[in-house]
């Protein structure tokens, strides 16, 4: 459900919304990660989230303005003599990953609405190929900017990545002329 005013959308995602206090922010938290929980993990979009990974943001006034959600990292390495067959089983888990990844821009642009920008190829692995940190995909939908970054790090003498998503959720707002 949207919690909007009249012509002006007011909600970060799940069931915050922006403006709302620290107190009113972690009493939400809590039933909100419960609603997430898929087993022992918690999953946005069937993306595992890292443990104590929402992090508020709030303006001088201590009203919320800001949600950094951290996702677990997707560690992979195996030794870089493989034979065909197992470089093919390898491969997979890049496949899987990004099906993740598409599962999770599928569930936020039906939240926020279509991608201002997708820099995402559900079938291309360079993003884990390369020592890259970069844009993802940026949303941007009423008073609501959000983007999905990633940072990768490859293993040396390895086949791997260290794959790191994490998703910025900022309340934007428009100056008032006086």
């Amino acid at each position: 459900s949207s919690a909007s005013r009249p012509g002006n959308k007011v909600e970060a995602i799940g069931p915050f919304v922006w403006g709302m206090t620290d107190d009113s922010f972690w009493k939400l938290h809590s039933e909100w990660i419960n609603e997430l929980k898929v087993g022992s993990f918690i999953e946005l979009y069937g993306v595992k989230i890292k443990s104590n990974g929402v992090t508020p943001h709030y303006d001088n006034k201590g009203h919320l303005e800001g949600i950094d959600i951290e996702f677990k990292r997707f560690y992979i390495s195996t030794d870089a003599n493989l034979s065909d067959k197992e470089l093919e089983e390898f491969t997979k888990n890049y496949v899987l990953y990004n099906k993740k990844i598409e599962g999770l821009i599928d569930g936020l642009s039906s939240f926020y609405g279509n991608p201002i920008n997708n820099d995402f190829k559900v079938d291309s692995y360079d993003i884990f190929n390369s020592d890259n940190k970069a844009k993802l995909v940026e949303w941007k939908e009423a008073d609501t900017n959000v983007v999905l970054e990633y940072k990768n790090s490859t293993i040396n003498n390895a086949l791997g990545c260290d794959f790191k998503m994490t998703l910025y959720i900022k309340r934007i707002i428009e100056k008032q002329e006086k």
